[in-house]
């Protein structure tokens, strides 16, 4: 082959090239519609167009809880799938609450009330009503450490979760540095994504300092150290749509039973149990 007719034959694929990249830029490509791993559904099996939407604010018991409503005679017959979700708190919009988009909430009242402050009117709480225990929150370090000691605090990994409205993991840590008169710019914040990812950069020593609840103890191989931050955190509460039927709420009651157990005997540092009957289910009719 020339010279001449390989400069041909090259100018004619890189013409065939071009055309086809114009012809695919034409071409209409459907949008990649990814999996939302922060929530769990199951369907119900009816045919009527609505979902029941649930939001908590840990992944404990949500396969069962799911399931449990989604075998609900009574969320069968409005909803054809049951959503649980575990989001960031902050996730949740001024519009999913005027919405009524869920119809569970889990968080504290004052962070729904800055959103909307008319929230009483959309939601209230669940009845029977659910009671967290309070619970203590500390530092936890491997090296002696004193909560107020202002040079033990100064050029340390900080292990916090990217939720604004986190007590225990956002806004107690980051208060606390502030009574010490420690300054952001002062400390090595290390963001993530959820609180299992946090203690997990700690237990493989990514982080020198995190603050938790007592049962993150458990957790550890090996001695840490602790500080108190305060001993009265709250989880928050659980807040229903005023949509729901007095007996859809009694449904929503019976299946996050295990969830309530299971928060109420970590934040007191009990050894966990298996969940047991509640007696308040009784009132719930």
């Amino acid at each position: 082959m020339s010279r001449r007719q390989y400069s041909l034959a090259l100018l004619f694929l890189m013409g065939c090239l071009v055309s086809l990249g114009a012809i695919l830029t034409r071409q209409s490509v459907p949008d990649i519609q990814l999996s939302d791993y922060s929530a769990y559904s199951c369907q119900t099996g009816t045919q009527v167009e609505s979902s029941l939407k649930l939001h908590l604010a840990i992944p404990i018991f949500i396969k069962t809880i799911a399931e449990t409503l989604c075998q609900s005679e009574s969320i069968r017959q409005e909803y054809n799938s049951v959503i649980v979700s575990w989001k960031p708190r902050d996730a949740i919009t001024a519009a999913d609450i005027i919405d009524s988009q869920f119809s569970l909430l889990m968080g504290r009242k004052h962070t729904f009330t800055g959103l909307v402050p008319t929230f009483e009117t959309s939601y209230k709480p669940l009845e029977p009503k659910v009671n967290f225990t309070e619970y203590p929150v500390y530092w936890f370090s491997r090296a002696p450490f004193a909560q107020n000691s202002y040079s033990q605090l100064v050029g340390k990994r900080i292990g916090i979760i990217n939720d604004k409205v986190s007590h225990t993991h956002y806004l107690l840590p980051l208060t606390a540095l502030a009574e010490a008169n420690v300054h952001l710019d002062q400390v090595e914040l290390h963001y993530y994504d959820n609180a299992y990812k946090l203690y997990d950069a700690f237990k493989n020593e990514q982080i020198d300092l995190i603050s938790s609840g007592a049962w993150f103890e458990h957790e550890l191989a090996g001695h840490v150290y602790k500080s108190l931050i305060t001993a009265d955190a709250n989880i928050g509460d659980i807040f229903v749509s005023n949509q729901l039927s007095k007996l859809q709420q009694c449904e929503i009651y019976r299946a996050i039973q295990p969830f309530i157990q299971f928060i109420n005997q970590l934040t007191q540092n009990r050894q966990l149990q298996p969940a047991t009957q509640n007696s308040d289910i009784g009132r719930c009719q």
